[in-house]
Order: structure tokens, then C-alpha cells, then sequence
């Protein structure tokens, strides 16, 4: 899901109560007049600043739910040829959240505890149809906000791409407060948003420029509305972007935090390295409730003090697909570009820079006990570089903890004139399962992804495919 655009709706509702009887008529009149009265005998040359500072505090916890929408098309390169094909996405989100820190950013690292009640998407791309969905054993999501913005994980165990991208909407509930001013405004005075609070917002890497302002534009004694808009141009994974923004937004007086947002977000996106580009307009609408207690909250226990200071673990993503034979962890900074049910292709991208790309292949079953020799191994990687194959650097064998064949080969040779390392790993059990993962970098950027071949070859386990009807792409109906 986050080859695409955020996606956002629309439409909201103020429900004012009724006053009952003359005695809250009375003390209604009396508020107001409390509030309008310092007005009256102010300098009128000195515009009476407003109170619209947030209020949090650690223990909260909130409702929340998320309605996106998002309609346009991804651009593809095609043959040397940018190509263009429709998408439409909608999606609803909704969980109780506990904050866990306060505080905006930049300045604060505040961060968050969730369980997702619903996490569901609709994605129509072309004539295909996706419909991802949170594993029930990932309901608990932790947020945090740091220097790198903001990050999402599970303490249960590490989340795959599309349950990443499915709960990372724009705007989050966590970080919307930092919308507000640091200090009293006038009405209709414009204040710009921060740089860094907009690229955690907005899912991006960082903001290169940006005329986002934020305006008051209602008081009421129950109430707070503004409006903000503005063009930001920056990053995702180092792609460039630009997103038009409009949106508007409440603070609930009495509990001085904002209770509904929403926003349309018109964004162009260039053609990435691991990303089609995208052309489309986008909607976000959400309701926050505060709630006493939240009883799958109060059963998270020890999940609430997990953080990835301590597990970094959890930052990775795990691959798992209903027709695989194999599931690993990787880092996010790989992409996976197309699979089958044996194959997988990835890029490795480290700040909008494409550094390697890794070939999965799920070698047929042998034997239990049977396995290809080092030796027959290496003939066959000459065989398949071919004109390509220089020498080869090492060569060694080892078992794992679970008792597997694990063989690492690295050959240099040339690609394209360019010098290249390829790194072979293969894993082989006793039953007779084998994969092979194919790591290839030019020579001058080795070092830069040195132990990622490690890292993948080290939790992969083999797995009998499991078909989910409900995971696969649907072709259209004609």
C-alpha cells in the first residue's frame, strides 16, 4: 500500500447541545460575557490573543477513527516509456491509543500505544484488486517520534510492508496537536508549520521547502476552528514530491486537544527507484474521542514500555506470502520490486539512492539429507555470470543454529563496464528445502551495505504455502 498516495474523505458534524431551562441560560450568558467582557474595555490597537495551547498528558487515551480515500494514477517506466494506469484506494482505520510520552515535535518525542479495532484497505490498480488487512497477532502498534520522525512497529513482532504502509496514514493522531500554535494567536493570524513535524504528517523523508500556514478562524466557548493550506515539496524515499495541502481542524476547548481533521492533499510524485510515480488527490478524515480506559489496553502490559531502543529487532519487516515456501526479516530499507511463488526481487534504497539489488529464488526440494556441494555450487554461479564472472573472492561453508547448510560465495567481476560484487548465500535444511538470495552492488558501494546478506540469510525459515483468497489479487470483473 505505499506504492500509493495518501488517501483522504470528507464531511464533518458539530453536535451543540441544547441549554435546558432559564438557570443555563443564565450561566451561558454569564460565560460569554466572562470571555467577551475584557474585550470591550481593551485598547483597540492591541488585539486580544487567544488561548489555543494543547493539554496532554501521560495516561490519555483516545478513539480514533481514520477514513481515507485517494483517486488518480501511477506512472510507470515502461521500455524507456512512462506509462499511466488507474488506482482508487479507501481504507478504515480505528483503535484506542494511550499516550505514553507528550509533546510535539521537533522540540518533544512523544509516542503512543494503539490497538487497532479495524485496519482494512480497498486498493483497485488497474484490473487488480488488493485488500490488505492486519494480522490479528499485530492489533498492538507502538508510535514513535524521534529525529528520524515518526516510526511504527508492533511489540508483538515485526509487521510486513503492506501492514506498515496500511496503519501509516498522513495525520497522525499523535502528532496533529503539533498543529496548533506554541503560544496565544490572534484571529485569522497565520502561523507557518514546522519542517519536520510536516514530513512525520506527511510520511516524508524531509521537507526541502514549504509555505504550509495555519490560521484561527472560530472561537466559541466549546470550540476552536482553523484552516491551513500551503505547498510542500520534498521527499519519499528520496523521490521527489510535491503535495498541495488543504485542511481544517477543531480544538475541543474544554479538553484542549483537537477532536476532528480533515484534509485533501493534491500530490505529483516522480518515478522512483522502488516506486511508480503518482499523479492523485487524496483524502483524510478523522474523529478523535477521549475514552476512560480501553479494556485491550489495559491488557497490553509489559507492550507499553517495548521500545526500539531496546528491540531495534521490531523495526524490521517480515516477508510472508500465501504461495511462498519461505519467510525472513529484512530492513526497511529494502523494497520488494515483484515476487512469485518462488521468486523475489528487491532493492536495497538508502536515502533516495539505489545501492543493491537481491534475487530470491526457492531452489526444488531435494532429498532429505541431499544438498548441491560448495564446490558444484560455485560452478554453477560461473555458469550463470557467464562473461560477467571475474574471480572469486571467497568462498566458505558453515551450519547455522538449526543445524542448516548455509554457503557464502563473493565473486567481482563486470556489469555494464561498471565493476560489480556479487554476493551468493544459500540456505539448506535437512529436509531437503534450499533458497538462494543474490546480493548485487557495484564495487564502490559495498561497504555501504556490508551484513546485509547476514541479516536475511539468518532468520529465514521455511514454510508450506498457505492460500488467502483474501490476500491475492482479484482481476477485475469484465
Amino acid at each position: 500500500m505505499r506504492l500509493l498516495p495518501p488517501q483522504r474523505p470528507r464531511g464533518f458534524s458539530i453536535h451543540c447541545g441544547r441549554l435546558a431551562g432559564a438557570l443555563a441560560t443564565l450561566l451561558s450568558w454569564a460565560a460569554a460575557w466572562l470571555w467577551v467582557g475584557p474585550l470591550l474595555g481593551a485598547d483597540p490597537d492591541q488585539p486580544q490573543r487567544i488561548d489555543v495551547l494543547p493539554a496532554q498528558a501521560v495516561g490519555q487515551i483516545q478513539h480514533v477513527e481514520v477514513s481515507i480515500e485517494a483517486e488518480g494514477k501511477l506512472k510507470l517506466m515502461i521500455d524507456d516509456k512512462v506509462d499511466t494506469v488507474p488506482m482508487r484506494v479507501t481504507g478504515q482505520l480505528a483503535y484506542d491509543e494511550k499516550r505514553l510520552a507528550t509533546g510535539t515535535l521537533p522540540a518533544h518525542q512523544p509516542r503512543s500505544l494503539r490497538y487497532y479495532d479495524t485496519a482494512e484497505a480497498t486498493m483497485q490498480i488497474a484490473k487488480s484488486k488488493l485488500t490488505p488487512r492486519l494480522s490479528d497477532d499485530r492489533r498492538y502498534i507502538a508510535v514513535e517520534c524521534g529525529s528520524q520522525g515518526q516510526i511504527l512497529f508492533s511489540p508483538q513482532g515485526p509487521l510486513t510492508r503492506d501492514e506498515l504502509d496500511l496503519v501509516s496514514p498522513p495525520a497522525s493522531s499523535l502528532l496533529v496537536d503539533g498543529l496548533l500554535p506554541s503560544e496565544p494567536v490572534d484571529l485569522n493570524k497565520k502561523w507557518p508549520i514546522d519542517h519536520d513535524l510536516l514530513a512525520a504528517l506527511l510520511g516524508l523523508d524531509a521537507v526541502g521547502a514549504s509555505d504550509v500556514k495555519a490560521h484561527l478562524t472560530e472561537v466559541t466557548n466549546r470550540s476552536a476552528k482553523f484552516e491551513l493550506s500551503g505547498i510542500v515539496e520534498g521527499a519519499i524515499d528520496g523521490v521527489s514530491t510535491e503535495m498541495e495541502i488543504k485542511a481544517k481542524f477543531r480544538l475541543n476547548r474544554k479538553r484542549r486537544a483537537i477532536d476532528w481533521f480533515a484534509m485533501v492533499l493534491r500530490e505529483k510524485r516522480a518515478i522512483g527507484h522502488a516506486a511508480p510515480g503518482v499523479e492523485a488527490v487524496a483524502r483524510v478524515q478523522m474523529k478523535i474521542s477521549p475514552i476512560k480506559s480501553s479494556p485491550q489496553l489495559e491488557k497490553a502490559g509489559d507492550m507499553e514500555k517495548i521500545t526500539l531502543d531496546e528491540h531495534p529487532e521490531l523495526a524490521l519487516l517480515r516477508y510472508s506470502a500465501p504461495l511462498a515456501r519461505i519467510e525472513f526479516l529484512y530492513d526497511r530499507r529494502w523494497h520488494i520490486m515483484g515476487e512469485e511463488s518462488d521468486r523475489l526481487a528487491m532493492r536495497y534504497i538508502d536515502r533516495g539512492e539505489l545501492l543493491a539489488q537481491c534475487n530470491v529464488a526457492v531452489l526444488p526440494k531435494q532429498a532429505a539429507g541431499k544438498r548441491i556441494s560448495l564446490e558444484d555450487f560455485q560452478a554453477e554461479i560461473r555458469k550463470a555470470l557467464g562473461e560477467n564472472f571475474g574471480q572469486f573472492v571467497n568462498a566458505r561453508e558453515s551450519a547455522d543454529e538449526q543445524g542448516r547448510a548455509v554457503y557464502r560465495v563473493v565473486v567481482r567481476g563486470r556489469a555494464s563496464d561498471l565493476p560489480v560484487e556479487w554476493i551468493y548465500r544459500l540456505v539448506a535444511d535437512r529436509n531437503g528445502n534450499q533458497v538462494v538470495f543474490v546480493i548485487t552492488a557495484e564495487e564502490a558501494v559495498v561497504d555501504h551495505i556490508a551484513g546485509a546478506d547476514e541479516k536475511l540469510v539468518a532468520q529465514v525459515r521455511f514454510v508450506e504455502p498457505k492460500i488467502d483468497a483474501a490476500a491475492r489479487p482479484t482481476p477485475a470483473a469484465k
